[in-house]
């Protein structure tokens, strides 16, 4: 089908939503290569698909992962774990998903995967 899908959205700061998970992926990653040994095999997938009236649209890597507490507090403002973090990137982020009626969420695990998600309303 020739069907589009459609969001109500800031093409601008929906980018940059995404480029946030990007960057944050790319990071962490990094990071998992510093620490990790030869074998290990950097992976960044990116996921879209829809769930009943919503799309999600998803950013999954195998860096360095995420501690339970830094799910329910990395869209907090000014909350980083990063040395030279302004932990601004992924509050913002979740400021303008709320602002167009979806949501946004974080999980994964310590040291093997973090996977950061919006959920946006079709119209």
């Amino acid at each position: 089908s020739d069907e589009g899908l459609y969001v109500v959205a800031s093409m601008d700061k929906l980018k940059q939503v995404l480029l946030n998970f990007i960057i944050n992926s790319l990071e962490s990653i990094a990071n998992k290569c510093e620490e990790s040994s030869s074998e290990y095999s950097p992976i960044i997938r990116v996921c879209a698909k829809t769930m009943g009236k919503f799309i999600s649209v998803s950013v999954w890597d195998n860096g360095v992962g995420m501690e339970e507490e830094q799910m329910g507090a990395c869209f907090r403002p000014f909350y980083s774990t990063k040395p030279a973090g302004t932990g601004l990137g992924l509050s913002v982020s979740a400021q303008y998903i709320h602002e167009i009626g979806g949501t946004i969420r974080a999980d994964g695990k310590a040291g093997e995967y973090a996977n950061l998600t919006v959920f946006l309303p079709m119209v």
